[in-house]
């Protein structure tokens, strides 16, 4: 079992965590494991938004609009049309 952190760097995770700093982000600035951070983040910091992850999507919340106006006026009959 590795040994416990020094209350220092424990409280330095939980600053930069705090900053918004992505797990990597403070995985590269302390050098203690991933797995160790995201214990201590979700331990001790609740309020800290997590990654949505995931592909972005291809298409704006405009472009969709735009698209369904058009399909909905009458302008477009499929979205391929668009």
């Amino acid at each position: 079992m590795p040994p416990a952190l020094p209350e220092s760097t424990i409280d330095h995770i939980i600053h930069l965590s705090n900053q918004k700093l992505s797990i990597s982000l403070i995985h590269a600035k302390t050098g203690v494991s991933r797995s160790q951070i995201s214990k201590i983040r979700s331990a001790n910091c609740s309020g800290v938004p997590k990654s949505k992850g995931g592909r972005p999507s291809l298409l704006s919340p405009t472009d969709i609009r735009h698209a369904t106006r058009l399909i909905e006026t009458g302008q477009a009959d499929t979205a391929t049309q668009v």
